[in-house]
């Protein structure tokens, strides 16, 4: 592999993970706003519920990252620290995952959700830096929130 597609390998498999992630966690909660509803009222508890859905979320994020490391480092031959790239894609997959859960329970309704979603990963990529320079002020505002930027931060 050339050094010079990697940045952009770095870049295709971070943004990825954001579509899934987003595809992860948008409908979670507003899909299933009437049965948290129930089991509410039936005595069972908020804390349960969101561990429930934390626990399965976090196998689900492990298995994107590690499918999506291996195979990019299989096929392609990607050089690097597998344990290191694999941590990273997960810790950005899970960042997003956890942003767009947010926004799956500030919606109303299911079909809230995925569009606001879909909006916030497509300002990752502008605002991670890996495409566009920023301005500094702009970089330095955006950048804690960005988790493309962190991931290719960390990857480059």
């Amino acid at each position: 592999m050339s050094g010079g597609s990697c940045p952009g390998l770095l870049l295709f498999q971070i943004i990825l993970l954001a579509l899934m992630g987003s595809n992860n966690g948008a409908l979670e909660v507003a899909g299933e706003r009437l049965l948290f509803e129930r089991e509410e009222l039936a005595g069972f508890s908020p804390g349960a519920y969101l561990a429930a859905k934390g626990t399965f979320l976090a196998g689900l994020i492990a298995v994107q990252a590690l499918w999506m490391v291996l195979f990019v480092h299989w096929v392609c031959s990607f050089p690097g620290d597998l344990f290191g790239q694999a941590a990273l894609l997960w810790l950005a997959d899970a960042a997003l995952t956890a942003a767009c859960l947010e926004f799956s329970s500030l919606g109303r309704n299911a079909s809230q959700a995925p569009l606001v979603s879909v909006y916030f990963v497509g300002f990752q990529l502008p605002l991670s830096g890996a495409v566009l320079a920023l301005p500094d002020v702009v970089a330095k505002i955006t950048r804690p929130s960005i988790a493309a930027y962190r991931s290719w931060a960390g990857a480059i």
